[in-house]
């Protein structure tokens, strides 16, 4: 696996990167580095990914946050993820976390909020091919921009957060 950091952002304070799909343990159609438990590929071989990835990010596997996108606006505080949370943008204030969000097709985003006297905060959301083609930012990336400037607590796994 090849880690592309986001320069700017480490500038800032931020640790934000990409991978590539090479050197994980999946096979067949999910071969190499597959991190979504939702598509068939064998429960073992995505823990075992995804430990790759947090071990990159420098967290312990349960510090990696992911949840299920929904290609929503639902923005959700990944301290209070569960593995059933549904979402397309995750929020922390914690240095401790790491969040992931799965790409295929879509475009994944990070914001990031250093004004405020908090650990800077990330906000991981794709941005759907359709969004990206026509430029426009994700209705999920603006409830997360909106979150992080708000100063408000981020919103937790009951609460969904969405566009008036």
């Amino acid at each position: 696996m090849t880690v592309y950091p986001a320069a700017t952002l480490a500038e800032l304070g931020v640790d934000v990167f990409v991978t590539d799909r090479f050197n994980g343990v999946s096979a067949g159609p999910y071969e190499s580095l597959n991190l979504g438990d939702h598509v068939g590929d064998d429960e073992m071989h995505v823990r075992e990914n995804r430990a790759l990835v947090a071990r990159a990010a420098g967290v312990d596997s349960e510090h990696l946050v992911t949840v299920r996108q929904v290609h929503g606006a639902t923005v959700l505080d990944g301290a209070s993820v569960t593995e059933i949370s549904e979402a397309d943008a995750l929020v922390t204030d914690t240095s401790d976390l790491a969040l992931a969000i799965l790409v295929a097709d879509c475009v994944p985003l990070a914001l990031a909020d250093t004004s405020s006297g908090r650990v800077p905060s990330c906000t991981p959301a794709g941005a759907a091919w359709k969004s990206a083609s026509l430029l426009a930012p994700s209705k999920a990336s603006i409830c997360a921009r909106r979150t992080l400037l708000s100063g408000r607590p981020f919103p937790r796994s009951d609460t969904r957060s969405g566009l008036k």
